[in-house]
């Protein structure tokens, strides 16, 4: 039996749970960029026309539209609650699988999650080579550690992915939303606008404060659930060394797992613009805790 997460994780199927996770995972923040976009597209579109042109029917038309869009909005909510949560449970299978590789005993079944078949149905597709070169050696090479440290410094690198995301794009949130909203007050009143146009315009504003301020929201729980599991593993870090530790780090991947199925998707492309700063990150940690060990 191997007694390495780093080689064990490179195994075609295993790499092919990443794909599928990863590109399922890419298509759910597709789906959600475009809906936000259609959403602000059409409020967006709506103010400006009222800006331009002094019309009862457009105004209350504008009205109208922003209250369905956000009536719409809670509905598709349900149906990303679910791709994401069989995209989450790949993943535990994926960490399941490398985990008890190496773990003397057993964190989940996989067959808990995924029969051979099923597994096998849900990661079969035709993935590009660069999509496989990205997700190949998904974590850090602890081969140097026991097996338990192993599980558990992997568990760690996911923890600091998630939460240095999750600080970084509520940052971003937060800025937008400040320069549109100001941006939409200081026009209004520069304009000197009518109180039925206004109206219509605040609509569309609060359309895109409606999002926002979901978005900020979803953040700031998250960024609460993450800091308990960072927490939780700070605890079981003192710990390692107890023949019962096991127990805990099964908890703490089942922690992991359920603030994946719940979590914001953070998209793509704010991801990767600090993927080579946290893979840089990730490395000196791994180094500075060889060289403890020395």
């Amino acid at each position: 039996m191997s007694k390495s997460i780093y080689e064990k994780q490179n195994e075609p199927l295993l790499i092919n749970c990443l794909c599928a996770q990863r590109k399922g995972y890419s298509d759910l923040k597709l789906l959600n960029g475009v809906r936000y976009s259609i959403s602000i597209g059409i409020t967006t579109v709506l103010t400006v026309l009222l800006f331009i042109f002094d019309n009862p029917i457009l105004e209350a038309f504008t009205t109208v539209m922003a209250i369905i869009i956000i009536i719409a909005d809670k509905y598709f909510d349900s149906f990303v609650d679910n791709r994401q949560k069989l995209y989450a449970k790949i993943q535990q299978y994926f960490d399941i699988v490398c985990f008890n590789e190496v773990s003397e005993n057993k964190l989940e079944s996989e067959e808990s999650l995924f029969t051979k078949n099923e597994i096998a149905e849900l990661t079969s597709g035709n993935y590009s080579q660069k999509l496989k070169d990205d997700v190949t050696y998904w974590y850090n090479n602890y081969t140097s550690f026991i097996p338990v440290e192993q599980v558990f410094y992997c568990q760690k690198e996911n923890i600091r992915w998630n939460k240095k995301n999750n600080v970084r794009f509520k940052r971003l949130v937060r800025f937008l939303l400040v320069v549109v909203m100001i941006s939409i007050i200081s026009f209004s009143i520069v304009k000197n606008i009518e109180i039925l146009k206004l109206v219509g315009i605040i609509s569309c504003g609060l359309t895109f404060f409606d999002f926002s301020l979901d978005i900020l929201l979803s953040l700031k729980n998250d960024y609460k659930k993450i800091s308990k599991i960072e927490k939780l593993a700070h605890d079981i870090e003192s710990q390692l060394s107890c023949s019962n530790i096991y127990d805990e780090i099964s908890n703490l991947q089942s922690k992991i797992f359920d603030y994946r199925c719940e979590c914001l998707c953070i998209p793509d492309g704010f991801y990767k613009i600090f993927k080579f700063r946290d893979e840089e990150r990730e490395n000196k940690i791994v180094n500075n805790l060889k060289e403890l060990t020395k």
